[in-house]
């Protein structure tokens, strides 16, 4: 990816749902999408993470033929951790 995102961007690879209304774009979001990149004010979310957001927000952006969302930070509803935490390990 050749852009960085700055301040509380985050920039994420939308799960887009086929539609065949003409009304509507040729895809719809679904709300949820996978973290790419995150900008330089961003403390709690790393990429990897799942993240939940209404369906109209952000900005959609077209990049060598994929489609990324960038979204301010506060625009987020919720974050799945894609990694194994401290909390998650087994007790020894």
């Amino acid at each position: 990816m050749r852009f960085r995102p700055i301040g509380d961007i985050v920039v994420v690879k939308p799960e887009l749902e086929q539609t065949d209304t003409w009304l509507m774009d040729h895809h719809r979001r679904k709300g949820s999408a996978e973290v790419i990149r995150i900008g330089n004010q961003v403390n709690d979310i790393v990429p990897g993470d799942r993240a939940y957001f209404n369906p109209f927000a952000g900005v959609e952006m077209n990049l060598d033929g994929e489609v990324f969302l960038l979204l301010h930070a506060a625009e987020l509803f919720a974050l799945e951790a894609r990694r194994p935490s401290l909390s998650d390990r087994p007790e020894s």
